[in-house]
């Protein structure tokens, strides 16, 4: 068996150069195996050209190794939701910080192949990490949902309701990078955020 192994995966409407290039370069190392895969091995269409004879990803090598909280291993969208939806076997590797720093470092470092991290953390960006989507949902969606009392009027209800139609994904991403990566208070990045949207006179 090769001392490395390397999978390149593939899927619908793939960029030819985002593995074809890479392929012939790693495919000339020593003692190393490439593999191209798919889900379920299926043929894949890519600009009038189709990709057969693929391997099928979740069978391929061993286990996807993921960095995060150990009690990932209970979550629905963990190994066992995974392994169902997607037919991938994870291994999680235990870092008690929810994404944060020592998750970052683990996963620039080679300890895991990927890392439960929100979605809304600046270190994606900061990083040049990327995103893996989630066709099948297995992931529910989270919103940011202001809880109220009862005696709220309407007035101060309509100016909650602006806040939050304002406050979209990539706006919460750099009120993050804000308070993690310079260090603001939350009053400040709050005060000059609701300015900016013309909510704050």
């Amino acid at each position: 068996m090769s001392q490395f192994q390397i999978v390149i995966p593939l899927y619908p409407d793939v960029t030819h150069l985002d593995f074809t290039g890479p392929h012939q370069v790693l495919a000339r190392l020593p003692d190393t195996t490439v593999t191209v895969a798919s889900m379920g091995g299926r043929d894949i269409a890519a600009d009038g050209l189709t990709f057969a004879n693929l391997a099928d990803l979740s069978k391929v090598g061993a286990s996807l190794r993921v960095c995060a909280n150990s009690e990932l291993e209970k979550r629905p969208y963990g190994p066992t939701g995974l392994k169902n939806d997607y037919g991938l076997n994870v291994e999680v590797i235990p870092v008690e910080d929810s994404g944060s720093a020592l998750t970052i470092k683990a996963l620039k470092d080679g300890k895991c192949d990927t890392a439960d991290i929100y979605s809304a953390s600046p270190a994606i960006a900061d990083n040049d990490l990327v995103t893996l989507t989630d066709p099948k949902a297995l992931i529910l969606p989270q919103n940011v949902v202001p809880v109220v009392s009862q005696k709220v009027d309407e007035k101060a209800a309509a100016v909650i309701d602006k806040v939050s139609a304002a406050l979209t994904t990539d706006e919460l991403v750099g009120l993050n990078a804000l308070s993690v990566n310079k260090q603001q208070s939350s009053s400040e990045i709050a005060k000059t955020w609701l300015t900016s949207k013309g909510l704050l006179g």
